[in-house]
């Protein structure tokens, strides 16, 4: 599997004629740290008895995006990986989750949510998913962690997938 999309080369700029979607889409792969989780939960919530779900994640810096690229924000997409082991079910609704970058936490970018819009489902017990979220930022970031925000949700425990 590539994580490299088709389309404009790696470090072109501005929008790309006749682009449809994220996989057109100019990139440069993220080479940030990722932070690991404090204390393996990444919630404010989650009981033991309600089983765990795991998730990883990978950073990719978009150069541009299709329709709404604006050069003074860095477009940062998270390719998320969710296998639920949990009682409860997992969404993968971007709103649920964060990008915590130096201590703030941003929401998936509105401007953008057409060009990687995947429906959202609620990943049952057994169930895994793979998504992408786009969120704008001010500028590249250094270091970065994401979490997962839901009323009543399982442990979230990171694993290694990518």
């Amino acid at each position: 599997m590539t994580d490299k999309p088709e389309g404009p080369t790696e470090g072109s700029t501005g929008p790309t004629e006749g682009s449809t979607g994220p996989t057109e889409v100019s990139y440069n792969e993220w080479n940030g740290k990722i932070i690991p989780d404090i204390g393996g939960t990444s919630n404010t919530g989650g009981t033991s008895d309600t089983g765990v779900c795991y998730y990883d994640w990978k950073g990719t810096v978009l150069d541009n995006l299709t329709g709404t690229y604006n050069p003074d924000y860095t477009y940062f997409m998270v390719t998320l990986y969710v296998k639920n082991d949990a009682s409860q079910p997992v969404s993968t609704n971007a709103w649920y989750w964060k990008l915590v970058v130096d201590g703030v936490e941003y929401s998936r970018d509105m401007n953008s949510f057409g060009s990687t819009y995947q429906t959202p489902v609620e990943i049952q017990n057994g169930g895994e998913k793979e998504t992408r979220i786009i969120y704008c930022l001010n500028s590249i970031p250094s270091e970065a962690e994401v979490i997962y925000k839901r009323p009543s949700t399982p442990i979230m425990e990171r694993i290694k997938h990518y």
